[in-house]
């Protein structure tokens, strides 16, 4: 997984179902996908210990979104 052309981690489920959650069939086309973040790619940008969960959920309600992309 890459943000901004930094590797953070790597792909784990595609796609990622969670039980008991009822994915809607429509024509919206999103398709969940389990990420794996590495925390260590991140200290050096956040400095120390990072609180990884807090600053990615401030980053989804800020609207992070991810794509996939083929890997060559």
């Amino acid at each position: 997984m890459e943000f901004r052309g930094i590797r953070l981690g790597t792909v784990g489920k595609v796609p990622f179902f969670i039980p008991g959650l009822h994915q809607r069939l429509n024509d919206d086309y999103r398709i969940p996908v389990e990420v794996r973040i590495e925390p260590e790619r991140l200290i050096n940008q956040l400095g120390g210990d990072p609180d990884i969960r807090t600053h990615m959920e401030d980053l989804i309600n800020r609207g992070l979104r991810g794509s996939l992309k083929r890997a060559i």
